[in-house]
C-alpha cells in the first residue's frame, strides 16, 4: 500500500514540477463543430541516420461540408529553435500574435530551444468546398541543426502546422468548443 502512496506522490510531484502552463483561449457555444488539419514539417522520422534536413512549406487539404459555415480558423506553428514568428499562408503573409517558447537544458548543459506560435486566419479560409492550404516560408534548416546530432545526440528537430476552423452547423445540436493552448 505504502507503494502506491509513493507511486502516486511521485507522479503528481512530477507532473507539477514539469507541467506546461495551459489556458482557455476562446470558447464557441452553439451549433458549432470543428475542422483540424495540418501537416509536418520533417522529411522523415528523426534519429535513425536520416539527413538533417526540414521542409520550409507543406501542404493540407481542408473540406467544408454543404451546411456548414466557417466562424474561425487559428493557425499554429512550431519547432525546435527560437522561432520563425514570419510565415505565409497560400502566399499571404501571416505574422504570429501570439507566441510560446519552452527551453531544455539537457544533461551535457546544452539548452535546446523549441517554440510555437498563434494567428487568427479567419479572412484567409475559403468559405466553400475542397481547398489545399500550404504553409510556407517557415524555414528551420539552420535552427535544427543542433537538435540533429544522430550520432547519440539530442536527434528533437521538427517543425509542423495545425490550422483548426470553427464552424457553425444548424444540423447539429449544441455544442461547445474550448480551445486551449499555452
Amino acid at each position: 500500500m505504502l507503494k502506491h502512496y509513493a507511486l502516486v506522490f511521485l507522479l503528481v510531484c512530477t507532473t507539477l514540477v514539469s507541467a506546461q502552463e495551459i489556458g482557455q483561449f476562446i470558447q464557441y457555444n452553439g451549433q458549432y463543430d470543428y475542422i483540424g488539419l495540418g501537416n509536418t514539417m520533417n522529411l522523415a522520422e528523426n534519429g535513425g541516420g536520416v539527413p538533417c534536413e526540414i521542409l520550409t512549406e507543406s501542404t493540407a487539404v481542408f473540406t467544408l461540408q454543404p451546411g456548414q459555415t466557417i466562424v474561425a480558423a487559428a493557425l499554429y506553428w512550431a519547432g525546435s529553435g527560437t522561432g520563425d514568428f514570419d510565415v505565409e499562408l497560400n502566399g499571404i503573409p501571416v505574422t504570429a500574435s501570439r507566441n510560446f517558447d519552452f527551453s531544455f537544458v539537457a544533461g551535457s548543459g546544452i539548452e535546446f530551444d523549441y517554440f510555437a506560435a498563434y494567428a487568427d486566419v479567419s479572412d484567409i479560409v475559403i468559405a466553400t468546398g475542397t481547398a489545399q492550404y500550404t504553409l510556407s516560408e517557415l524555414d528551420l534548416n539552420e535552427a535544427i541543426q543542433p537538435f540533429c546530432q544522430i550520432n547519440g545526440g539530442n536527434s528533437t528537430n521538427f517543425g509542423g502546422w495545425a490550422m483548426y476552423v470553427i464552424v457553425e452547423d444548424l444540423d447539429l445540436p449544441l455544442n461547445q468548443i474550448i480551445l486551449f493552448d499555452g
